[in-house]
């Protein structure tokens, strides 16, 4: 498909121009996760997600006294976590102070996490290595993707029909800066776009559908100077 939609591949000036396209808007991007990161880190929100994914499942008595709820198995799913990462532990000592707090049902799981922190038995594991990339930067690139498959018909991925075929993730790769953390090849970009599919794919008012990271609400950072 080309950038106009007739099935054939785009011209080299068409892929300029969604190169072009792309550029700017992945200046606004950087801008906006700049703005982003200064207001939680990626670490901070990791927590956050872990937190609304808790809240999300945990309503009604079915969610606290259900072995196989959603909620439960969450709970069991982010105390295996818990021993090696720092924001799973966070999120179920913060998920359970709240509990305490308003004085609601605590699923078993949840209660014997909480007490083994109160005696010692659970510690925090240490934060270690190099920062962690924010989960906002990759979401920001699959919208990136998405919206260069909308406006200029291109195809997001190449496949054996179209390998020789500029996809958007070809465009995007091409677009990108030379910046550190930043993915600068097809391979990298087409996986963002791919592992985005999926998670959206998990996302629902079902509850019964087991919980991937979900979406957040992404700030908007102030009008640039410009």
């Amino acid at each position: 498909m080309d950038i106009n939609g007739r099935g054939t591949m785009p011209s080299e000036t068409d892929q300029q121009v969604a190169i072009g396209y792309a550029r700017k808007e992945i200046g606004e991007c950087l801008r906006r996760l700049a703005f982003i990161e200064k207001e939680a880190s990626a670490q901070d929100q990791k927590v956050v997600d872990y937190l609304d994914q808790l809240e999300a499942f945990s309503t009604g008595a079915a969610a606290q006294n259900d072995w196989l709820s959603p909620y439960r198995d969450r709970i069991r799913f982010l105390a295996d976590r818990a021993v090696k990462e720092r924001a799973a532990f966070d999120a179920l000592r913060l998920h359970a102070s709240e509990a305490i707090r308003v004085d609601r049902p605590m699923a078993d799981e949840l209660r014997q996490f909480a007490a083994g922190v109160l005696s010692g038995a659970v510690q925090p594991p240490p934060l270690r290595g190099a920062p962690a990339i924010h989960p906002t930067r990759d979401r920001l690139i699959h919208a990136l993707v998405t919206e260069i498959v909308e406006r200029f018909g291109l195809a997001p991925t190449r496949n054996r029909e179209t390998a020789s075929h500029a996809s958007a993730c070809d465009i995007v790769a091409r677009a990108m800066p030379r910046k550190a953390r930043l993915p600068k090849t097809y391979s990298g970009i087409e996986a963002i776009w791919l592992r985005g599919q999926r998670e959206e794919r998990v996302v629902g008012d079902d509850p019964d559908i087991p919980c991937s990271q979900r979406p957040i609400e992404l700030p908007t950072p102030p009008p640039s100077a410009d």
